[in-house]
C-alpha cells in the first residue's frame, strides 16, 4: 500500500522493541510516562513539573526532550499521518496510518524479555492501521541514520520520508 504524503513520525515500541508485538497485533501505538492527561494548553513548565513529581530520579537534563515527545504524540500527530516503529530483533520498520487521536488509557502488555504481564499506565494510545513493512537493510544509510535517534518519538525528516514512501510502493 502506498503511504500518504503526510508528516511521518517515529514511535518506539518500548525499550529494545519490547512491545512491538502489542503494537502490531492490537493495531496501536502508545507513549507516556503516567503523568496524567496532557492538553494542548499545558505549558512545558507544567509538564516538566509533573514529570519531576512522578519521576524524581529522572535526569533533569532529559526532561525537555521527554516533554517534547509527550506533547508531540498527544497533541501534534494528526489522524491520517504516518507512524513508524521498529522491531530491532527482526531489523524491520513497520509503517502505519494514525486512525485516532491520542487517548489517555491504562495498558496491559507482555514484556517479551521476561514473559511477564505488565500492568502499566503508559499514557497515550492511538489506533493505527499498520500497512507496510521494510527491512532496515533496504534503506539508505542516510535514512537508517535519520530513523536512529534514541528518542522514543520524533518527526522523521522529509528526505527520509520520501525514500520510505518510494520503497513502500
Amino acid at each position: 500500500m502506498d503511504l500518504p504524503n503526510t508528516k511521518m513520525w517515529m514511535i518506539r515500541a518500548g525499550r529494545d522493541g519490547t512491545v512491538i508485538h502489542h503494537f502490531l497485533n492490537e493495531d496501536v501505538a502508545y507513549l507516556g510516562w503516567g503523568i496524567g492527561v496532557i492538553r494542548p494548553t499545558d505549558t512545558n513548565a507544567n509538564i516538566r513539573q509533573r514529570l519531576r513529581e512522578c519521576y524524581p530520579q529522572e535526569n533533569p537534563g532529559a526532561l525537555p526532550n521527554i516533554v517534547g515527545m509527550l506533547k508531540r504524540f498527544s497533541c501534534e500527530v494528526r489522524i491520517g499521518e504516518t507512524l513508524v516503529t521498529y522491531d530491532p530483533q527482526r531489523r524491520l520498520y513497520h509503517f502505519g496510518i494514525a486512525k485516532s487521536d491520542a487517548e489517555h488509557q491504562h495498558v496491559v502488555w507482555v514484556d517479551l524479555a521476561t514473559g511477564n504481564e505488565v500492568d502499566d499506565e503508559l499514557g497515550y494510545v492511538r489506533k493505527v492501521d499498520w500497512v507496510s513493512t521494510l527491512s532496515r537493510d533496504s534503506l539508505s544509510k542516510f535514512t537508517q541514520n535519520a530513523l536512529n535517534p534514541q528518542l522514543s518519538h520524533f518527526r522523521v525528516s522529509d528526505q527520509a520520508s520520501e525514500e520510505i514512501r518510494r520503497l513502500s510502493t
